[in-house]
């Protein structure tokens, strides 16, 4: 359920963010600083009231298996195609395609609003598949859309294409992070997660 909330957050973000640059870009820039400015608070407060005593020891080891190991390096690559949507997709389409920013937000807004629609009934009725086949799903999901967002042209192929890199992304996210956990000895999850945390940033 966490990562299906961050997921509405980060998809939530592009959908506005490619609004707002449609008029002008000094919006974005300027609610980013004060939005990370602000997160700040709540983290330092969370440090001081946590303490050293909730630290590990620091000759405190645990082993990581060769398993984990290729698990981390699997999702780490997934992330970096993820990623793609944000960066990439809108260079290639406004610079090489000719696509309007207001026409790229719109393609934005979309990939919003199906996640945000879409997630929660996804992960439920795919609750009985195994996270390795989801997310095996997933790579050729994504290499479909991507496919297709380069063989075709238009508009119309580019809103299919952004649909199909959705559906990729409606799925990947909660396996990941679900997995990082069941990998997890006894009294580790948190250090997998975290682990997990740094291979998808």
């Amino acid at each position: 359920m966490r990562a299906i909330v961050a997921i509405h957050d980060t998809r939530m973000g592009p959908a506005l963010g490619g609004w707002l640059v449609s008029t002008s870009y000094v919006w974005p820039f300027t609610m980013t600083a004060v939005f990370l400015l602000l997160s700040a608070v709540p983290l330092v407060f969370v440090r001081a009231q946590l303490g050293r005593e909730a630290l590990p020891a620091e000759n405190e080891k645990f082993p990581v298996r060769p398993a984990v190991l290729v698990y981390l390096t699997g999702i780490f690559f997934v992330e970096c195609v993820m990623s793609e949507i944000i960066a990439h997709l809108s260079l290639y389409m406004v610079g090489m395609r000719g696509l309007s920013e207001i026409r790229l937000g719109w393609l934005y807004t979309l990939n919003g609003v199906l996640v945000v629609a879409f997630q929660v009934t996804v992960m439920r009725r795919m609750s009985g598949v195994g996270y390795l086949r989801i997310l095996t799903l997933v790579s050729i999901s994504y290499f479909v859309a991507y496919v297709f967002l380069g063989a075709g042209d238009g508009y119309v192929w580019a809103a299919v294409a952004m649909v199909l890199i959705t559906g990729a992304e409606v799925l990947v996210a909660p396996p990941m992070l679900a997995l990082a956990e069941r990998l997890a000895p006894e009294g580790r999850s948190g250090r997998y997660l975290g682990m997990a945390g740094v291979a998808l940033s």
